[in-house]
This record gives structure tokens, C-alpha cells and sequence, in this order.
């Protein structure tokens, strides 16, 4: 009942927002304090009702001189914005309803200069996984069976996933395809999906990897012929993690690989895309994930994750962050855990609501340039990949 009183809420607001004007809003505000019982839930109610174009005049009443009408501006904000768990509800539902019938997610359609297909339904398919979806279960299933078989069918059978059957491969399209069908084999575990995960792990060592001197392995190139680069090696190593997590098999060369990569770009706990680059924030970030997930303890990465984590939140309080890097800080935090994640999650969560528009009960996040992919099927499914990260956290640590 909760979850239907919600949705009428936010399709409410979609078809009255556009017949209020700012000076019927600016009234209705200023009822919110008035010393009618009547007329302020009259006017809570009216403000719920014009929803989004409400939102900040009622975010500058939360610091109105009248504390009637902070509470409840505050209130009435809390019924028109989205919690976490609806947006990604709202935002799966966008992405079903927005699958081509071949199972993939065409990039151009929504946004994308050019062909990210791969990427954005690795990407897709991954934010169903994340709130539990598989090819055996969820309502949602049917979309992960056709999402899973579409990346299986560009994948050749030495295991290589690319847009064309020749020429230089674009690695990181690979890499999230592996971390999708690793992903989805490990939580489904169906026989076709583990071989299908297991080739393109295989192929990613024997032929993406790069070779220092022909022969130790480093890092991975975003590009076939490239030089190893720490936004491919990111990617990389989150799919190795799901294929080991899954029970596949993972080569230790291939590990020690990417910890010799991630040690020639560290300087002092900050992280260069290459070696002898200079540091950067969107660099700092994939390299303290992937000490996590290679095994480093939490307390040698705590000073680099609070500055890194903390210089986001000071971006994403004056301008739009990349949601890829939304997605990587929400990971290291909920697992650096404590007062790291409690600073951080809430700025991180208001910054992506406000990227968020529904439409017809449906929701997805405005376009914003990643270094993933671009589009909105890419921003909507890393928020919602993002966003599942904390209200999972927060069902399972329901004190924090």
C-alpha cells in the first residue's frame, strides 16, 4: 500500500506540475506556518501534488525563519522526491520498458554519440543483477534472459565481445561485458552464462592483458595496442572479482598483473590514469577500488579514501559528477564503512535525485558525459547501480 501511495505521489506531480506558477507556489509556502490547522494540511497537500517544480522553493523554505514551515517544507520534500529504493524501482522499470526486442539497449536512441550498445547493456543488465534480478527470477527476468543471450551473441568463440569481428577491440566493452555475464553467472548459475563469463576472462588475460618486455603482464589498455591505462585496469579488475566470486577460474599472473600496474601509478596514496601521470581525482578513486577488491586492508586506504571521497562530494555540490564515479565512491565507502560513508552518502544521494525525471510512473537520470559511456541509458543505469549500493547498505544496517 505504501509503495502504490508513493507512485501516486510522483505520477501526481508529473501531470499538475504545469499549473502552478511560482507565485501560487511562494503562497502556498507561506501557509505552511499559517495558524489554521485546515489551511496548512491544505497547502502541504497542494505543494505535494505540484511536485518537482516545487522543489526549490522548498528547499530554500527548509531554512525559512518560521519553523512550522522548515518542518514542513522538509516534509513535503520527502513525499515528492523519490526515496532510494524507488528511484531504482522507477528506474528499472525505465530501462525494461526501453529494451530493444534483440535484448540490447540502443545507445544512439538515448543519447549517444556513437555506438556504446555493449557498454550500455553491460551497464543495464548489471543494475538489474544488482537489485536481484536473474535469468532464473525476479519480475525482471525475462529482460536480464534477453540482456545476457544479446552480449552472448558478440562474443566469438575465442571469447573476444566486440562490435566487429575484425580490427582493434575497445577493451573496456569487453571488460563490462565480462563483469556482466560473470555477474549474472554467478547468480544465476547456468551453464551457458559460466562458459560464456569464463571465455571472456580467459581471452582478457591471454590477449587484452598488457605484457611488460612480451611477458609480465601489467595492466589493461582501453584500446587493443595501447598502453595500459588505469580506467581500463579499473573496469578489469572489478569483472576478475565477480569471476572469482562466481567460482571461475582466474590466473594468480593475472592478479599479480594488476597490483604491478596499480603500484606504478600510486604516488602516496593517489593515483595517475598512467605511469608518470599526474594524479587525478577520477584515477585516486579506481585505484583505492581496486586495492579493496585485490585485498588491501581498510586501514592503510582510509586517509587516500576520505580525501578522494571527500574532493566528490565538494564536486558534486557545485556541478553534476560523473556517474561512474558516483558508482565507484559508493563502493569504497560502504566498505570502508563508518564515518566515511555516513559524510558522503547523503551529498552523493541528493546530487543523483536531482539528476532524476519521471516520466508516466517510469524514471531515468538526465545524460551526463561519463568516461564509460554516454546517454541516458548509461547515467540511468549507473545511478541506479549506485543507488542500490545504498539502499542495500542501509537494509542491512538499518542504524547507520
Amino acid at each position: 500500500m505504501i509503495r502504490g501511495c508513493i507512485l501516486m505521489i510522483v505520477l501526481s506531480a508529473a501531470t499538475y506540475a504545469a499549473d502552478a506558477t511560482k507565485a501560487e507556489i511562494d503562497a502556498l509556502i507561506e501557509k505552511l506556518g499559517s495558524a489554521k490547522f485546515d489551511e496548512r494540511e491544505k497547502a502541504v497537500e497542494k505543494l505535494i501534488a505540484v511536485g518537482t517544480p516545487a522543489v526549490d522553493a522548498l528547499k530554500l523554505a527548509t531554512k525559512h525563519v518560521e519553523i512550522e514551515v522548515r518542518m514542513r517544507a522538509e516534509k513535503v520534500l520527502g513525499e515528492i522526491l523519490p526515496s532510494a529504493n524507488k528511484i531504482v524501482d522507477m528506474g528499472l522499470v525505465w530501462l525494461h520498458t526501453h529494451q530493444e526486442a534483440d535484448g540490447r539497449w540502443d545507445s544512439k536512441k538515448h543519447g549517444s554519440p556513437v555506438d556504446h550498445d555493449i557498454e550500455q547493456t553491460s551497464l543495464a543488465l548489471l543494475a538489474f543483477l544488482g537489485a536481484g534480478h536473474t535469468e532464473k527470477v525476479g519480475e525482471h527476468k525475462e529482460c536480464v534472459k534477453k540482456a545476457v543471450a544479446w552480449l552472448r551473441s558478440r562474443q566469438n568463440d575465442a571469447g573476444r565481445i566486440s562490435r566487429e569481428a575484425d580490427g582493434k577491440i575497445d577493451c573496456i566493452a569487453h571488460g563490462l561485458a565480462m563483469l556482466a555475464l560473470a555477474e549474472a553467472a554467478g547468480m544465476a548459475n547456468i551453464p551457458a552464462t559460466r562458459a560464456s563469463a569464463q571465455k571472456a576472462a580467459a581471452y582478457a588475460s591471454e590477449s587484452l592483458q598488457v605484457k611488460k618486455d612480451g611477458y609480465e603482464p601489467t595492466g589493461f589498455p582501453s584500446v587493443t595496442g595501447g598502453e595500459a591505462d588505469l580506467l581500463a585496469t579499473t573496469v578489469f579488475t572489478m569483472a576478475f572479482k565477480s569471476v572469482k566470486v562466481a567460482g571461475l577460474t582466474v590466473h594468480f599472473r593475472t592478479l599479480d598483473g594488476l597490483i604491478a600496474f596499480l603500484d606504478s601509478v600510486e604516488t602516496k596514496g593517489e593515483y595517475a590514469r598512467k605511469p608518470g601521470g599526474e594524479p587525478a581525482l577520477a584515477d585516486t578513486l579506481g585505484g583505492l577500488l581496486c586495492r579493496q577488491f585485490l585485498g588491501w586492508k581498510r586501514e592503510d586506504l582510509q586517509a587516500s579514501a576520505e580525501r578522494a571521497c571527500t574532493n566528490l562530494v565538494k564536486e558534486a555540490a557545485t556541478s553534476r559528477p560523473d556517474p561512474f564515479h558516483v558508482w565507484l565512491a559508493r563502493l569504497i565507502t560502504i566498505q570502508q564503512g563508518g564515518d566515511l560513508w555516513r559524510k558522503t552518502s547523503k551529498s552523493l544521494f541528493e546530487s543523483s535525485r536531482e539528476a532524476f525525471e519521471v516520466e508516466a510512473g517510469m524514471g531515468s537520470f538526465k545524460p551526463a558525459k561519463s568516461e564509460l559511456s554516454n546517454g541516458r541509458v548509461a547515467s540511468t543505469a549507473m545511478e541506479v547501480l549506485g543507488l542500490e549500493v545504498y539502499y542495500r547498505y542501509l537494509l542491512l544496517n538499518p542504524n547507520r
